[in-house]
Protein backbone atom coordinates (compact mmCIF):
# COMPACT_ATOMS: atom_id res chain seq x y z
CA UNK A 1 0.00 0.00 0.00
CA UNK A 2 1.13 3.52 -0.76
CA UNK A 3 -0.06 6.79 0.73
CA UNK A 4 1.35 10.13 -0.35
CA UNK A 5 3.41 11.70 2.41
CA UNK A 6 3.88 8.39 4.21
CA UNK A 7 5.57 5.99 1.76
CA UNK A 8 8.36 6.42 -0.72
CA UNK A 9 6.96 5.79 -4.19
CA UNK A 10 10.32 4.62 -5.55
CA UNK A 11 9.98 1.13 -4.06
CA UNK A 12 6.62 0.68 -5.78
CA UNK A 13 8.09 1.46 -9.19
CA UNK A 14 9.89 -1.91 -9.19
CA UNK A 15 6.70 -3.87 -8.48
CA UNK A 16 4.50 -5.67 -10.97
CA UNK A 17 0.71 -5.45 -10.93
CA UNK A 18 -1.01 -8.50 -12.33
CA UNK A 19 -4.63 -9.60 -12.75
CA UNK A 20 -6.16 -12.56 -14.55
CA UNK A 21 -9.64 -13.63 -15.57
CA UNK A 22 -8.51 -17.25 -15.06
CA UNK A 23 -9.77 -17.76 -18.61
CA UNK A 24 -7.83 -16.19 -21.46
CA UNK A 25 -7.39 -12.51 -20.59
CA UNK A 26 -5.17 -10.74 -18.12
CA UNK A 27 -3.54 -7.45 -17.10
CA UNK A 28 0.20 -7.04 -16.58
CA UNK A 29 1.61 -3.61 -15.71
CA UNK A 30 3.89 -1.79 -13.32
CA UNK A 31 2.52 -0.95 -9.89
CA UNK A 32 1.86 2.65 -10.97
CA UNK A 33 0.24 1.39 -14.18
CA UNK A 34 3.23 2.04 -16.37
CA UNK A 35 4.46 -0.18 -19.19
CA UNK A 36 8.18 -0.81 -19.24
CA UNK A 37 8.13 -4.07 -21.16
CA UNK A 38 6.78 -4.83 -24.61
CA UNK A 39 4.67 -7.78 -23.48
CA UNK A 40 2.72 -5.83 -20.83
CA UNK A 41 -0.59 -4.05 -21.13
CA UNK A 42 -3.92 -3.15 -19.54
CA UNK A 43 -5.89 -5.85 -21.34
CA UNK A 44 -4.15 -8.82 -22.91
CA UNK A 45 -5.78 -11.76 -24.63
CA UNK A 46 -3.74 -14.88 -25.39
CA UNK A 47 -0.51 -13.75 -27.03
CA UNK A 48 -1.78 -10.42 -28.37
CA UNK A 49 -2.08 -7.18 -26.45
CA UNK A 50 -5.09 -5.15 -27.52
CA UNK A 51 -5.42 -2.39 -24.90
CA UNK A 52 -1.97 -1.10 -24.02
CA UNK A 53 -3.02 1.92 -21.92
CA UNK A 54 -6.13 3.49 -20.46
CA UNK A 55 -5.57 7.19 -19.81
CA UNK A 56 -7.73 9.63 -17.85
CA UNK A 57 -8.08 13.21 -19.09
CA UNK A 58 -9.59 15.93 -16.93
CA UNK A 59 -10.63 19.29 -18.32
CA UNK A 60 -11.53 22.12 -15.92
CA UNK A 61 -12.03 25.33 -17.83
CA UNK A 62 -8.73 26.13 -19.53
CA UNK A 63 -6.80 23.60 -17.44
CA UNK A 64 -6.19 20.07 -18.68
CA UNK A 65 -4.68 17.05 -16.89
CA UNK A 66 -3.48 13.79 -18.45
CA UNK A 67 -3.18 11.00 -15.90
CA UNK A 68 -0.89 8.46 -17.52
CA UNK A 69 2.52 6.83 -17.50
CA UNK A 70 3.55 7.28 -21.12
CA UNK A 71 6.87 8.04 -22.77
CA UNK A 72 7.49 8.94 -26.40
CA UNK A 73 10.64 10.08 -28.16
CA UNK A 74 9.71 13.70 -27.50
CA UNK A 75 7.64 13.81 -24.31
CA UNK A 76 6.82 12.02 -21.09
CA UNK A 77 3.55 11.92 -19.16
CA UNK A 78 3.75 11.00 -15.50
CA UNK A 79 0.95 10.41 -13.01
CA UNK A 80 3.24 10.45 -9.98
CA UNK A 81 2.40 13.98 -8.87
CA UNK A 82 -1.32 13.14 -8.97
CA UNK A 83 -1.15 9.70 -7.32
CA UNK A 84 -2.40 9.99 -3.76
CA UNK A 85 -2.89 6.38 -2.77
CA UNK A 86 -2.62 2.86 -4.14
CA UNK A 87 -3.56 -0.49 -2.70
CA UNK A 88 -2.33 -3.33 -4.89
CA UNK A 89 -4.05 -5.94 -2.73
CA UNK A 90 -7.42 -4.45 -3.64
CA UNK A 91 -6.50 -3.12 -7.09
CA UNK A 92 -7.29 0.43 -5.95
CA UNK A 93 -5.75 3.70 -7.21
CA UNK A 94 -6.58 7.24 -6.07
CA UNK A 95 -5.55 10.54 -7.69
CA UNK A 96 -5.91 14.22 -6.76
CA UNK A 97 -5.83 16.93 -9.46
CA UNK A 98 -6.44 20.16 -7.56
CA UNK A 99 -10.24 20.35 -7.26
CA UNK A 100 -10.85 16.82 -8.54
CA UNK A 101 -10.31 13.67 -6.52
CA UNK A 102 -11.04 10.36 -8.15
CA UNK A 103 -10.34 6.68 -7.64
CA UNK A 104 -10.40 3.69 -9.89
CA UNK A 105 -10.70 0.06 -8.98
CA UNK A 106 -9.71 -2.57 -11.52
CA UNK A 107 -10.96 -6.17 -11.59
CA UNK A 108 -12.10 -8.97 -13.83
CA UNK A 109 -15.76 -9.81 -13.35
CA UNK A 110 -15.83 -13.41 -12.05
CA UNK A 111 -16.14 -16.22 -14.59
CA UNK A 112 -15.76 -13.80 -17.51
CA UNK A 113 -13.06 -12.15 -19.60
CA UNK A 114 -14.59 -8.75 -18.85
CA UNK A 115 -12.21 -6.24 -17.27
CA UNK A 116 -14.05 -3.57 -15.31
CA UNK A 117 -12.55 -0.22 -14.32
CA UNK A 118 -14.78 1.44 -11.74
CA UNK A 119 -14.42 5.22 -11.31
CA UNK A 120 -15.57 7.30 -8.35
CA UNK A 121 -15.21 11.06 -8.84
CA UNK A 122 -15.56 13.89 -6.31
CA UNK A 123 -15.47 17.45 -7.55
CA UNK A 124 -14.95 20.54 -5.39
CA UNK A 125 -14.53 22.70 -8.50
CA UNK A 126 -16.77 25.71 -8.98
CA UNK A 127 -17.35 24.93 -12.62
CA UNK A 128 -18.26 21.95 -14.78
CA UNK A 129 -15.57 19.28 -15.22
CA UNK A 130 -15.19 17.05 -18.27
CA UNK A 131 -13.76 13.63 -17.32
CA UNK A 132 -12.55 11.41 -20.17
CA UNK A 133 -11.35 7.82 -20.31
CA UNK A 134 -9.07 7.26 -23.29
CA UNK A 135 -8.15 3.68 -24.37
CA UNK A 136 -5.09 3.16 -26.57
CA UNK A 137 -4.92 -0.04 -28.62
CA UNK A 138 -2.11 -1.96 -30.26
CA UNK A 139 -1.41 -5.34 -31.80
CA UNK A 140 1.67 -7.23 -30.73
CA UNK A 141 2.65 -10.75 -31.62
CA UNK A 142 4.61 -12.05 -28.63
CA UNK A 143 7.43 -13.44 -30.75
CA UNK A 144 7.30 -11.05 -33.68
CA UNK A 145 6.59 -7.47 -32.61
CA UNK A 146 4.84 -5.24 -35.11
CA UNK A 147 4.05 -1.57 -35.07
CA UNK A 148 0.32 -1.19 -34.93
CA UNK A 149 0.16 1.45 -37.65
CA UNK A 150 1.21 -1.19 -40.17
CA UNK A 151 -2.06 -2.94 -39.41
CA UNK A 152 -5.38 -1.32 -40.20
CA UNK A 153 -7.88 -1.36 -37.39
CA UNK A 154 -11.57 -1.67 -38.24
CA UNK A 155 -14.20 -0.31 -35.88
CA UNK A 156 -17.94 0.06 -35.62
CA UNK A 157 -20.05 1.71 -32.96
CA UNK A 158 -22.19 -0.54 -30.78
CA UNK A 159 -24.59 0.17 -27.97
CA UNK A 160 -22.73 1.89 -25.11
CA UNK A 161 -19.36 1.76 -26.84
CA UNK A 162 -17.18 0.54 -29.68
CA UNK A 163 -16.01 -2.71 -31.29
CA UNK A 164 -12.55 -2.81 -32.89
CA UNK A 165 -10.73 -5.53 -34.80
CA UNK A 166 -7.95 -6.06 -37.31
CA UNK A 167 -9.97 -8.26 -39.63
CA UNK A 168 -13.65 -9.04 -39.78
CA UNK A 169 -12.79 -12.66 -40.57
CA UNK A 170 -10.55 -13.69 -37.67
CA UNK A 171 -12.95 -13.08 -34.77
CA UNK A 172 -10.25 -11.22 -32.81
CA UNK A 173 -12.32 -8.37 -31.42
CA UNK A 174 -11.92 -5.89 -28.62
CA UNK A 175 -15.09 -4.37 -27.19
CA UNK A 176 -15.10 -1.36 -24.89
CA UNK A 177 -18.29 -0.09 -23.24
CA UNK A 178 -19.40 2.18 -20.41
CA UNK A 179 -22.58 2.20 -18.35
CA UNK A 180 -22.88 6.01 -18.02
CA UNK A 181 -20.06 7.69 -19.95
CA UNK A 182 -20.77 8.65 -23.57
CA UNK A 183 -18.49 7.38 -26.33
CA UNK A 184 -17.20 9.84 -28.96
CA UNK A 185 -15.35 8.43 -31.96
CA UNK A 186 -11.81 9.59 -32.70
CA UNK A 187 -9.44 8.09 -35.25
CA UNK A 188 -5.79 8.83 -34.53
CA UNK A 189 -2.43 7.38 -33.50
CA UNK A 190 -0.05 8.25 -30.71
CA UNK A 191 3.38 7.61 -32.20
CA UNK A 192 6.68 6.35 -30.84
CA UNK A 193 5.61 4.97 -27.46
CA UNK A 194 8.75 3.75 -25.66
CA UNK A 195 9.10 0.57 -23.61
CA UNK A 196 12.48 0.22 -21.93
CA UNK A 197 13.60 -3.05 -20.39
CA UNK A 198 16.74 -4.95 -19.41
CA UNK A 199 17.30 -8.39 -20.93
CA UNK A 200 19.14 -11.34 -19.42
CA UNK A 201 22.37 -10.18 -21.05
CA UNK A 202 22.02 -7.03 -18.92
CA UNK A 203 21.51 -5.03 -22.09
CA UNK A 204 19.09 -2.13 -22.01
CA UNK A 205 16.55 -2.66 -24.76
CA UNK A 206 14.16 -0.12 -26.26
CA UNK A 207 10.98 -1.18 -28.02
CA UNK A 208 9.06 1.54 -29.85
CA UNK A 209 5.53 1.27 -31.19
CA UNK A 210 2.52 3.34 -32.20
CA UNK A 211 -0.83 3.00 -30.45
CA UNK A 212 -4.27 3.56 -31.89
CA UNK A 213 -6.98 5.76 -30.37
CA UNK A 214 -10.49 4.67 -31.50
CA UNK A 215 -12.33 7.22 -29.34
CA UNK A 216 -12.97 8.61 -25.86
CA UNK A 217 -15.52 7.97 -23.13
CA UNK A 218 -16.71 11.26 -21.67
CA UNK A 219 -18.77 12.18 -18.62
CA UNK A 220 -19.57 15.66 -17.28
CA UNK A 221 -19.29 16.37 -13.56
CA UNK A 222 -21.30 19.24 -12.12
CA UNK A 223 -19.70 21.64 -9.58
CA UNK A 224 -19.45 19.97 -6.16
CA UNK A 225 -20.91 16.70 -7.46
CA UNK A 226 -19.96 13.07 -6.80
CA UNK A 227 -20.58 10.33 -9.33
CA UNK A 228 -19.56 6.80 -10.30
CA UNK A 229 -19.35 5.01 -13.60
CA UNK A 230 -17.64 2.01 -15.13
CA UNK A 231 -15.72 1.15 -18.28
CA UNK A 232 -15.76 -2.46 -19.45
CA UNK A 233 -13.27 -4.17 -21.77
CA UNK A 234 -13.75 -7.61 -23.27
CA UNK A 235 -12.87 -9.76 -26.27
CA UNK A 236 -16.48 -10.91 -26.74
CA UNK A 237 -19.82 -9.14 -26.97
CA UNK A 238 -21.56 -8.71 -23.60
CA UNK A 239 -24.51 -6.94 -21.97
CA UNK A 240 -23.67 -4.51 -19.18
CA UNK A 241 -27.13 -4.34 -17.63
CA UNK A 242 -26.23 -7.14 -15.22
CA UNK A 243 -23.35 -5.10 -13.84
CA UNK A 244 -25.10 -1.71 -13.45
CA UNK A 245 -25.23 -0.18 -9.97
CA UNK A 246 -23.12 -2.96 -8.52
CA UNK A 247 -19.75 -2.27 -6.99
CA UNK A 248 -16.85 -4.52 -7.74
CA UNK A 249 -16.66 -5.49 -4.09
CA UNK A 250 -20.00 -7.19 -4.61
CA UNK A 251 -18.96 -8.81 -7.87
CA UNK A 252 -15.48 -10.04 -7.02
CA UNK A 253 -15.04 -12.77 -4.46
CA UNK A 254 -11.69 -14.35 -3.77
CA UNK A 255 -11.43 -18.12 -3.90
CA UNK A 256 -10.46 -19.84 -0.68
CA UNK A 257 -7.84 -22.55 -0.88
CA UNK A 258 -8.09 -25.88 0.90
CA UNK A 259 -4.81 -25.27 2.68
CA UNK A 260 -4.06 -25.18 6.38
CA UNK A 261 -4.47 -21.71 7.83
CA UNK A 262 -0.93 -21.59 9.21
CA UNK A 263 0.65 -22.08 5.77
CA UNK A 264 0.43 -18.42 4.90
CA UNK A 265 3.21 -18.50 2.31
CA UNK A 266 1.67 -21.47 0.53
CA UNK A 267 -1.69 -19.72 0.41
CA UNK A 268 0.00 -16.73 -1.23
CA UNK A 269 1.78 -18.96 -3.70
CA UNK A 270 -1.38 -20.77 -4.71
CA UNK A 271 -3.04 -17.41 -5.26
CA UNK A 272 -0.26 -16.60 -7.71
CA UNK A 273 -0.71 -19.96 -9.42
CA UNK A 274 -4.43 -19.29 -9.77
CA UNK A 275 -3.62 -15.94 -11.35
CA UNK A 276 -2.03 -17.59 -14.35
CA UNK A 277 -3.01 -21.21 -14.90
CA UNK A 278 -1.75 -23.76 -17.38
CA UNK A 279 -4.90 -23.14 -19.40
CA UNK A 280 -3.63 -19.63 -20.14
CA UNK A 281 -0.20 -20.86 -21.19
CA UNK A 282 -1.56 -23.65 -23.35
CA UNK A 283 -4.08 -21.33 -25.00
CA UNK A 284 -1.22 -19.07 -26.09
CA UNK A 285 0.59 -21.87 -27.94
CA UNK A 286 0.11 -21.71 -31.71
CA UNK A 287 0.25 -25.51 -31.74
CA UNK A 288 -3.32 -25.61 -30.52
CA UNK A 289 -4.47 -24.06 -33.79
CA UNK A 290 -2.71 -26.17 -36.39
CA UNK A 291 0.50 -27.71 -35.17
CA UNK A 292 1.16 -29.67 -38.39
CA UNK A 293 0.97 -26.59 -40.58
CA UNK A 294 3.00 -24.60 -38.09
CA UNK A 295 5.83 -27.13 -37.71
CA UNK A 296 6.28 -27.39 -41.47
CA UNK A 297 7.01 -23.66 -41.51
CA UNK A 298 9.19 -23.54 -38.42
CA UNK A 299 12.92 -23.00 -38.36
CA UNK A 300 14.97 -25.09 -35.92
CA UNK A 301 15.16 -22.29 -33.34
CA UNK A 302 11.34 -21.94 -33.45
CA UNK A 303 10.95 -25.67 -32.81
CA UNK A 304 13.28 -25.26 -29.84
CA UNK A 305 11.23 -22.32 -28.58
CA UNK A 306 7.98 -24.26 -28.82
CA UNK A 307 9.55 -27.32 -27.15
CA UNK A 308 10.89 -25.20 -24.28
CA UNK A 309 7.47 -23.62 -23.74
CA UNK A 310 5.73 -27.01 -23.71
CA UNK A 311 8.47 -28.38 -21.44
CA UNK A 312 7.99 -25.57 -18.91
CA UNK A 313 4.26 -26.24 -18.89
CA UNK A 314 4.92 -29.95 -18.37
CA UNK A 315 7.23 -29.35 -15.41
CA UNK A 316 4.76 -26.87 -13.88
CA UNK A 317 2.10 -29.61 -13.67
CA UNK A 318 3.82 -30.91 -10.53
CA UNK A 319 3.59 -27.71 -8.50
CA UNK A 320 0.31 -26.49 -9.92
CA UNK A 321 -1.69 -29.70 -9.75
CA UNK A 322 0.02 -32.70 -8.16
CA UNK A 323 1.18 -31.00 -4.95
CA UNK A 324 -2.36 -29.64 -4.52
CA UNK A 325 -3.89 -33.10 -5.21
CA UNK A 326 -5.60 -32.05 -8.45
CA UNK A 327 -4.84 -35.34 -10.17
CA UNK A 328 -7.54 -35.27 -12.84
CA UNK A 329 -6.40 -31.84 -13.98
CA UNK A 330 -2.78 -32.99 -14.04
CA UNK A 331 -3.58 -35.98 -16.25
CA UNK A 332 -5.80 -33.89 -18.51
CA UNK A 333 -3.02 -31.34 -19.17
CA UNK A 334 -0.36 -34.01 -19.57
CA UNK A 335 -2.43 -35.89 -22.15
CA UNK A 336 -2.99 -32.63 -24.07
CA UNK A 337 0.78 -32.06 -24.26
CA UNK A 338 1.32 -35.69 -25.29
CA UNK A 339 -1.21 -35.18 -28.09
CA UNK A 340 0.88 -32.21 -29.30
CA UNK A 341 4.01 -34.37 -29.43
CA UNK A 342 2.15 -37.04 -31.40
CA UNK A 343 1.21 -34.43 -34.00
CA UNK A 344 4.79 -33.17 -34.11
CA UNK A 345 6.08 -36.73 -34.55
CA UNK A 346 3.86 -37.20 -37.59
CA UNK A 347 5.50 -34.23 -39.28
CA UNK A 348 8.81 -36.03 -38.98
CA UNK A 349 11.05 -32.95 -38.96
CA UNK A 350 11.82 -32.75 -35.26
CA UNK A 351 15.54 -33.21 -34.58
CA UNK A 352 15.84 -30.95 -31.59
CA UNK A 353 17.56 -31.52 -28.26
CA UNK A 354 14.90 -29.35 -26.63
CA UNK A 355 12.22 -31.61 -28.10
CA UNK A 356 13.98 -34.66 -26.63
CA UNK A 357 14.05 -32.93 -23.24
CA UNK A 358 10.32 -32.27 -23.52
CA UNK A 359 9.57 -35.97 -24.02
CA UNK A 360 11.84 -36.98 -21.15
CA UNK A 361 10.29 -34.46 -18.74
CA UNK A 362 6.85 -35.76 -19.72
CA UNK A 363 8.00 -39.20 -18.54
CA UNK A 364 9.15 -37.70 -15.21
CA UNK A 365 5.66 -36.24 -14.69
CA UNK A 366 4.06 -39.55 -15.71
CA UNK A 367 5.99 -41.18 -12.88
CA UNK A 368 4.91 -38.53 -10.38
CA UNK A 369 1.27 -39.13 -11.31
CA UNK A 370 1.80 -42.89 -10.95
CA UNK A 371 3.42 -42.33 -7.52
CA UNK A 372 0.18 -40.72 -6.39
CA UNK A 373 -1.55 -44.05 -7.14
CA UNK A 374 -3.39 -42.53 -10.06
CA UNK A 375 -4.26 -44.77 -12.96
CA UNK A 376 -2.54 -44.00 -16.25
CA UNK A 377 -4.40 -43.98 -19.54
CA UNK A 378 -3.43 -46.13 -22.52
CA UNK A 379 -2.32 -42.93 -24.29
CA UNK A 380 0.15 -42.18 -21.50
CA UNK A 381 1.50 -45.74 -21.34
CA UNK A 382 1.88 -45.87 -25.12
CA UNK A 383 3.78 -42.58 -25.04
CA UNK A 384 6.14 -43.99 -22.41
CA UNK A 385 6.69 -47.21 -24.37
CA UNK A 386 7.19 -45.53 -27.75
CA UNK A 387 9.55 -42.88 -26.39
CA UNK A 388 11.79 -45.52 -24.83
CA UNK A 389 11.77 -47.49 -28.09
CA UNK A 390 12.75 -44.35 -30.03
CA UNK A 391 15.60 -43.58 -27.64
CA UNK A 392 16.88 -47.14 -27.82
CA UNK A 393 16.71 -47.10 -31.63
CA UNK A 394 18.69 -43.86 -31.76
CA UNK A 395 21.30 -45.26 -29.37
CA UNK A 396 21.77 -48.36 -31.51
CA UNK A 397 22.06 -46.32 -34.70
CA UNK A 398 24.44 -43.69 -33.30
CA UNK A 399 21.80 -40.99 -33.51
CA UNK A 400 22.04 -40.03 -29.88
CA UNK A 401 24.20 -36.90 -29.94
CA UNK A 402 21.84 -35.36 -27.40
CA UNK A 403 23.26 -37.81 -24.82
CA UNK A 404 26.27 -35.50 -24.66
CA UNK A 405 24.34 -33.23 -22.29
CA UNK A 406 24.14 -33.99 -18.56
CA UNK A 407 20.51 -32.93 -18.29
CA UNK A 408 19.47 -35.22 -21.16
CA UNK A 409 21.47 -38.25 -20.07
CA UNK A 410 20.25 -37.93 -16.46
CA UNK A 411 16.68 -37.69 -17.78
CA UNK A 412 17.30 -40.67 -20.09
CA UNK A 413 18.48 -42.88 -17.22
CA UNK A 414 15.47 -41.70 -15.25
CA UNK A 415 13.14 -42.55 -18.16
CA UNK A 416 14.44 -46.13 -18.53
CA UNK A 417 13.98 -46.75 -14.79
CA UNK A 418 10.44 -45.33 -14.90
CA UNK A 419 9.69 -47.59 -17.87
CA UNK A 420 10.87 -50.61 -15.88
CA UNK A 421 8.78 -49.67 -12.87
CA UNK A 422 5.49 -48.58 -14.45
CA UNK A 423 5.31 -51.21 -17.21
CA UNK A 424 7.00 -53.88 -15.08
CA UNK A 425 9.40 -54.62 -17.94
CA UNK A 426 13.11 -55.32 -17.38
CA UNK A 427 13.96 -55.45 -21.09
CA UNK A 428 16.23 -52.43 -20.80
CA UNK A 429 17.68 -53.08 -17.34
CA UNK A 430 21.21 -53.50 -18.72
CA UNK A 431 20.84 -50.34 -20.84
CA UNK A 432 20.03 -48.23 -17.80
CA UNK A 433 23.11 -49.68 -16.06
CA UNK A 434 25.24 -48.71 -19.07
CA UNK A 435 23.86 -45.16 -19.01
CA UNK A 436 24.70 -44.85 -15.34
CA UNK A 437 28.24 -46.09 -15.97
CA UNK A 438 28.59 -43.58 -18.82
CA UNK A 439 27.69 -40.75 -16.44
CA UNK A 440 30.29 -42.00 -13.95
CA UNK A 441 33.09 -42.55 -16.48
CA UNK A 442 32.56 -39.77 -19.02
CA UNK A 443 30.73 -36.98 -17.18
CA UNK A 444 32.09 -37.11 -13.63
CA UNK A 445 35.34 -35.25 -12.94
CA UNK A 446 36.66 -36.11 -9.49
CA UNK A 447 39.26 -33.33 -9.48
CA UNK A 448 36.77 -30.47 -9.95
CA UNK A 449 33.88 -32.43 -8.39
CA UNK A 450 31.56 -31.57 -11.27
CA UNK A 451 29.49 -33.33 -13.90
CA UNK A 452 30.28 -31.96 -17.35
CA UNK A 453 27.51 -29.88 -18.88
CA UNK A 454 28.54 -31.19 -22.31
CA UNK A 455 30.98 -34.01 -23.06
CA UNK A 456 32.79 -31.76 -25.53
CA UNK A 457 33.55 -29.12 -22.90
CA UNK A 458 37.26 -28.44 -22.48
CA UNK A 459 36.99 -26.11 -19.49
CA UNK A 460 35.01 -27.61 -16.63
CA UNK A 461 32.59 -25.53 -14.61
CA UNK A 462 29.64 -26.34 -12.40
CA UNK A 463 26.24 -25.89 -14.04
CA UNK A 464 22.78 -26.02 -12.42
CA UNK A 465 21.76 -28.93 -14.70
CA UNK A 466 24.07 -31.17 -12.58
CA UNK A 467 21.42 -31.12 -9.89
CA UNK A 468 19.06 -33.23 -12.04
CA UNK A 469 21.33 -36.25 -11.49
CA UNK A 470 20.26 -36.02 -7.83
CA UNK A 471 16.72 -34.65 -7.91
CA UNK A 472 14.78 -36.69 -10.49
CA UNK A 473 12.67 -39.69 -9.53
CA UNK A 474 15.70 -41.92 -10.08
CA UNK A 475 19.11 -40.68 -8.98
CA UNK A 476 21.72 -41.37 -11.66
CA UNK A 477 24.87 -41.11 -9.51
CA UNK A 478 25.67 -42.80 -6.22
CA UNK A 479 28.49 -43.63 -3.81
CA UNK A 480 30.25 -40.52 -2.53
CA UNK A 481 29.50 -38.51 -5.69
CA UNK A 482 26.17 -37.01 -4.47
CA UNK A 483 27.77 -35.46 -1.38
CA UNK A 484 30.71 -34.09 -3.38
CA UNK A 485 28.38 -32.80 -6.07
CA UNK A 486 26.16 -31.03 -3.54
CA UNK A 487 29.26 -29.47 -2.00
CA UNK A 488 30.22 -28.05 -5.41
CA UNK A 489 26.70 -26.79 -6.04
CA UNK A 490 26.69 -25.07 -2.66
CA UNK A 491 30.12 -23.45 -3.10
CA UNK A 492 29.90 -22.45 -6.77
CA UNK A 493 26.21 -22.17 -7.73
CA UNK A 494 24.16 -21.49 -4.61
CA UNK A 495 22.80 -18.07 -3.67
CA UNK A 496 19.86 -17.41 -1.31
CA UNK A 497 17.67 -16.48 -4.30
CA UNK A 498 18.48 -19.39 -6.64
CA UNK A 499 21.25 -21.22 -8.42
CA UNK A 500 23.66 -19.36 -10.67
CA UNK A 501 23.41 -20.02 -14.42
CA UNK A 502 27.02 -21.25 -14.35
CA UNK A 503 29.77 -21.45 -11.74
CA UNK A 504 30.81 -18.11 -10.26
CA UNK A 505 34.37 -19.15 -11.20
CA UNK A 506 33.49 -19.15 -14.89
CA UNK A 507 34.39 -16.23 -17.13
CA UNK A 508 30.92 -16.65 -18.67
CA UNK A 509 29.14 -15.88 -15.41
CA UNK A 510 27.16 -12.61 -15.65
CA UNK A 511 25.40 -12.72 -12.28
CA UNK A 512 22.17 -14.33 -13.49
CA UNK A 513 20.31 -16.46 -10.90
CA UNK A 514 17.34 -18.80 -11.41
CA UNK A 515 15.00 -19.52 -8.44
CA UNK A 516 13.36 -22.45 -10.26
CA UNK A 517 16.32 -24.73 -9.50
CA UNK A 518 15.93 -24.31 -5.73
CA UNK A 519 13.27 -27.02 -5.41
CA UNK A 520 15.68 -29.49 -7.06
CA UNK A 521 18.53 -28.30 -4.81
CA UNK A 522 16.45 -28.81 -1.68
CA UNK A 523 15.16 -32.21 -2.84
CA UNK A 524 18.75 -33.34 -3.48
CA UNK A 525 19.76 -32.22 0.03
CA UNK A 526 16.80 -33.94 1.67
CA UNK A 527 17.46 -37.10 -0.32
CA UNK A 528 21.05 -37.27 0.93
CA UNK A 529 20.37 -36.25 4.54
CA UNK A 530 16.96 -37.85 5.02
CA UNK A 531 13.70 -35.99 5.59
CA UNK A 532 13.76 -35.05 9.26
CA UNK A 533 12.74 -31.95 11.16
CA UNK A 534 16.41 -31.02 11.44
CA UNK A 535 17.17 -31.48 7.73
CA UNK A 536 14.02 -29.58 6.75
CA UNK A 537 15.04 -26.72 9.05
CA UNK A 538 18.53 -26.58 7.48
CA UNK A 539 17.01 -26.59 4.02
CA UNK A 540 14.53 -23.90 5.00
CA UNK A 541 17.37 -21.65 6.10
CA UNK A 542 18.95 -22.10 2.66
CA UNK A 543 15.84 -20.79 0.90
CA UNK A 544 14.35 -18.54 3.59
CA UNK A 545 15.20 -15.28 1.82
CA UNK A 546 13.68 -16.58 -1.41
CA UNK A 547 10.46 -17.60 0.33
CA UNK A 548 10.32 -14.21 2.05
CA UNK A 549 10.16 -12.70 -1.45
CA UNK A 550 6.63 -14.11 -1.65
CA UNK A 551 4.30 -11.28 -0.75
CA UNK A 552 6.76 -8.51 -1.62
CA UNK A 553 5.22 -8.32 -5.08
CA UNK A 554 1.64 -7.51 -5.90
CA UNK A 555 1.11 -10.98 -7.34
CA UNK A 556 2.55 -12.80 -4.30
CA UNK A 557 5.23 -14.71 -6.13
CA UNK A 558 8.92 -14.52 -7.03
CA UNK A 559 10.52 -13.43 -10.27
CA UNK A 560 11.80 -15.94 -12.79
CA UNK A 561 15.26 -14.34 -12.92
CA UNK A 562 17.39 -12.46 -10.38
CA UNK A 563 20.80 -10.84 -10.49
CA UNK A 564 23.37 -11.42 -7.77
CA UNK A 565 24.19 -7.71 -7.56
CA UNK A 566 20.55 -6.67 -7.33
CA UNK A 567 20.14 -5.42 -10.90
CA UNK A 568 16.47 -5.48 -11.84
CA UNK A 569 16.19 -7.69 -14.92
CA UNK A 570 12.93 -7.38 -16.80
CA UNK A 571 11.20 -10.71 -17.14
CA UNK A 572 7.61 -11.86 -17.34
CA UNK A 573 5.52 -10.49 -14.50
CA UNK A 574 4.73 -14.03 -13.52
CA UNK A 575 6.56 -17.17 -14.57
CA UNK A 576 4.35 -20.20 -14.10
CA UNK A 577 7.19 -22.72 -13.85
CA UNK A 578 9.05 -20.73 -11.18
CA UNK A 579 5.89 -20.22 -9.14
CA UNK A 580 4.95 -23.90 -9.44
CA UNK A 581 8.46 -24.86 -8.32
CA UNK A 582 8.12 -22.54 -5.31
CA UNK A 583 4.94 -24.39 -4.31
CA UNK A 584 6.82 -27.67 -4.68
CA UNK A 585 9.65 -26.25 -2.59
CA UNK A 586 7.32 -25.06 0.15
CA UNK A 587 5.56 -28.42 0.15
CA UNK A 588 8.87 -30.24 0.76
CA UNK A 589 9.61 -28.00 3.75
CA UNK A 590 6.22 -28.40 5.42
Amino acid sequence: MYKRGINNLEQFKNMNFYLSSNKSAYLSMGAILDIKKPYNGMYIKSSKIYVSHVVEKIEIGSKSYNIAELSTLTKQLSSEIYLNELDLENNYFEYICNDIKYSKKINFIPKTDILCIEYDIKSSAKQKVVFKVVPYLTYRDMTNMKKSNILKFNKRPIESGILINLSVTDDENIIIKSDYATFFEVDSYLNNIKHEFIDTNLTKELFIEDVYLPGEFEIKVKPGAELSFRVYISCKEFEITNYLNKSLSELVKKDKDNIKVEYVELKKLTSAIKAFELDDMISSIPAKINIKKMVYNLETNDIDKLSIELCNITKAIDGQYLVLNKFDKALEKLELIISYTLQMDKVGVIESIEYVKLKLWIIEIINKIADKNQGLSDLTKDFLRNTILDIRYNMLNNKSDYLKYIEVIALTYNAFKIYEDILDDNTYFEISKEIKETILIKFWNSEFKVLKYNLDDIKLYASPEMIYSLSLSYQSVDGDIPIKLLDTVFKELYTPYGLREVSKNSLNYKGIIYPRYMSHFVKANLRQNGVTYASQKISYNLVKELLLEIGKHSINTVKSIYHEKGINIDSNSIDLLTTAEMIRLYDMLT
